[in-house]
């Protein structure tokens, strides 16, 4: 893969304008994403698609060992995430992220989401959560709302099935 040739990584980090990227990559073993957006200082937005056919697989764990700091991100994108990838990029730092978009494809659950919004949601005004949720799935959008208490603006499918009333 092309993020694991060390040389791009050094080409990567010396575009020290590039203020967006937009990936489209397997979220599986082997795909050092996390490093490369570390090599780029002045990083705004990234848009993340899984080009995999597979969202259950885990990323590489030795990565998972490297402390990941990416200071000036503002605006994520994430399309079709595993579980595993949300959790894994739960650990980074990312201080400034005030715009999040995780688009979950078919989803058995919105809660996947949980531990990232755990980390981030206090940093964050913009939220967009789409998923293609089977008729059983509940989801709970109070929980979601705690988690993000400076929402100025939240997305979300509303042919979803709430897990606790909206109101009192």
């Amino acid at each position: 893969a092309f993020l694991q040739n060390p040389e791009l990584l050094d080409v990567i980090q010396n575009l020290t304008a590039l203020k967006f990227v937009s990936w489209y990559i397997p979220f599986e073993t082997k795909v050092p994403m996390g490093i490369a957006f570390s090599k780029m200082p002045g990083l705004l937005s990234a848009r993340l698609e899984n080009s995999s056919s597979s969202t259950d697989k885990c990323v590489d764990v030795d990565e998972m060992s490297s402390p990941i700091s990416i200071q000036s991100l503002e605006r994520l994108a994430i399309s079709r995430p595993s579980v595993h990838t949300l959790n894994y990029m739960a650990t980074w730092a990312m201080p400034n992220l005030k715009a999040l978009e995780v688009d979950l494809g078919f989803s058995d659950s919105v809660d996947d989401v949980n531990a990232f919004l755990r980390v981030f949601g206090g940093g964050l005004q913009t939220l967009s959560l789409q998923a293609l949720c089977y008729s059983s799935t509940t989801v709970d959008v109070l929980s979601i709302l705690t988690m993000c208490p400076n929402l100025t603006t939240f997305t979300f499918n509303l042919d979803w099935t709430f897990r606790a009333p909206l109101s009192p």
